[in-house]
């Protein structure tokens, strides 16, 4: 019995990285919640600030309040507002079935992964609804909803020493239809297989 007890109050390796993934995945639904309210808050702010917007052209029409004092009053309000730090926006994309999207995207990746070093995954974009359900893909908790990256930039799932996606059969839909032929981000002359000099790899 006291050997039972031991083991419950130090678990092994595996029960707690068990408790770690539960634990990661209700902080993560606790963040979509609060930033699913943001985002019905800022729709909210939108209508009030519609609702005003039509005040005061009212209060305008009737003479009771005057355009210039009107003028002279948001600009004071403007410097104020600009000095504020502005709060980043919510990333969420409604993209349709990633399994069954068709897409013709074909690169020549392994020819090209010696010189460009997976430079597209360190591109950034917002993750799609079903990714987030799924809750394979990593989503980077301080700007909701992007894909998570590393100090370096890449992906947190591409594995730098194989130059291979770690989740390939559930990469998003943004993966599965970028192409970066056309793409100087990355490509100065995409045919003759020339980087980009800033591109840093």
């Amino acid at each position: 019995m006291e050997e039972l007890v031991v083991s419950q109050s130090n678990p092994g390796p595996e029960a707690l990285g068990g408790q770690l993934d539960q634990l990661e995945k209700e902080l993560a639904g606790g963040l979509q919640f609060t930033n699913m309210l943001t985002s019905i808050n800022q729709e909210k702010i939108t209508e009030q600030s519609v609702l005003l917007n039509s005040l005061v052209e009212i209060l305008i029409s009737k003479g009771i309040i005057h355009v210039h004092e009107l003028e002279q009053r948001k600009k004071g309000v403007a410097e104020s507002l600009s000095k504020e730090e502005r709060l980043p926006s919510v990333q969420l994309i409604d993209a349709p079935d990633k399994y069954s999207h068709n897409h013709d995207v074909k690169v020549d990746c392994a020819e090209r992964l010696p010189i460009c070093k997976g430079a597209c995954c360190k591109l950034w974009f917002a993750l799609s609804v079903q990714d987030l359900a799924e809750g394979v893909v990593k989503w980077n908790y301080s700007l909701p909803y992007g894909i998570a990256q590393d100090m370096d930039g890449y992906c947190r799932h591409f594995d730098k020493a194989n130059c291979q996606c770690a989740i390939y059969e559930n990469r998003p839909l943004v993966c599965r239809s970028y192409s970066c032929s056309e793409d100087k981000r990355i490509w100065l002359d995409f045919e003759k297989k020339i980087l980009n000099p800033e591109l840093r790899v």
